[in-house]
């Protein structure tokens, strides 16, 4: 038979997963961005190149492991220039 209440029902179904995609996409994006005081792209750009930096770090951090003469305290001049620039927009905000 035909359900009187169908209509709402499935306006409550679209609201739902409207609310759910809101949230989903503030928890994702927005709440981290707001915290970091950033725009998405400056944000990404920043992120991304620390991660291949952190990467490097790490792999020279390994070859000076094995070889102390190699790569000597690069590693540590990386995260700390990242440090400094992350503290330095910061503050600049």
């Amino acid at each position: 038979g035909y359900d009187e209440f169908r209509p709402i029902k499935q306006h409550k179904k679209l609201f739902k997963l409207f609310s759910i995609h809101y949230s989903w996409n503030h928890m994702l994006f927005k709440k981290h961005l707001t915290e970091a005081g950033k725009p998405y792209w400056k944000h990404f750009m920043f992120a991304f190149r620390a991660g291949f930096l952190l990467i490097y770090a790490g792999i020279t951090s390994i070859i000076h492991a094995l070889i102390p003469s190699l790569f000597p305290f690069v590693s540590q001049k990386i995260v700390q220039k990242l440090i400094k620039e992350s503290e330095q927009e910061r503050r600049s905000k």
